[in-house]
């Protein structure tokens, strides 16, 4: 009887490290789990779904890229913009309610057009999307990046992505997202280190 005692012990410590050992592979294997355990919002973390990519600008806008594609397309319909998507976008940036940057040429082969580039800085709030020709209104585009406060940087989607995919997150990112990020981020590594 003692040895059935002793043997039922140790089964239950092997059940329960055994767990443990379960829920780390899981967490290797879908990175999001950490995320999503600390109740942190999908938008802001979730870089790829069934046949897109993402990276979240100032919600709810976010850049998407198609598999199988090259081009990043700005989801300006989702907040009503009537001629649709944005792209391919050829540079970007965001902060606080802002998000701006150059939507590069495009081609309609249907059509047989061409459309020129320009720059837009759109107010998520408020749903106003400015849009400035690249020629000939690329100084009154700078002057209002100026006056809104807004930094004179640019970021390639492409190089955006392989940071973000590395680790979400993203300067322009509100600062309680960034803490919950930072806070899962710093666990993680501990519990990564702890099980060396």
């Amino acid at each position: 009887m003692k040895f059935f005692k002793i043997f039922v012990v140790i089964s239950i410590f092997t059940i329960l490290f055994n767990c443990d050992k379960i829920k780390n592979a899981k967490n290797k294997l879908n990175p999001a789990g950490p995320y999503k355990e600390a109740g942190i919002d999908p938008f802001y973390w979730e870089a790829i779904d069934n046949d897109k990519y993402y990276i979240p600008l100032v919600k709810p806008l976010r850049l998407i890229k198609w598999k199988g594609t090259d081009q990043w397309i700005l989801d300006t319909s989702i907040i009503g913009w009537k001629y649709g998507d944005m792209g391919p976008i050829a540079v970007i940036n965001a902060k606080d309610v802002y998000v701006y940057g150059l939507q590069d040429v495009t081609y309609d082969e249907e059509n047989n057009k061409t459309s020129s580039s320009f720059f837009f800085i759109i107010n998520v709030i408020s749903k106003e999307i400015n849009t400035y020709d690249y020629d000939n209104q690329r100084k009154v585009f700078e002057e209002d990046i100026r006056k809104l406060g807004l930094p004179e940087t640019y970021f390639e989607p492409h190089n955006v992505y392989v940071e973000y995919e590395r680790y979400p997150d993203l300067e322009w990112f509100p600062d309680n997202v960034k803490n919950q990020l930072n806070k899962v981020k710093v666990l993680y590594q501990r519990e990564i280190f702890n099980n060396r």
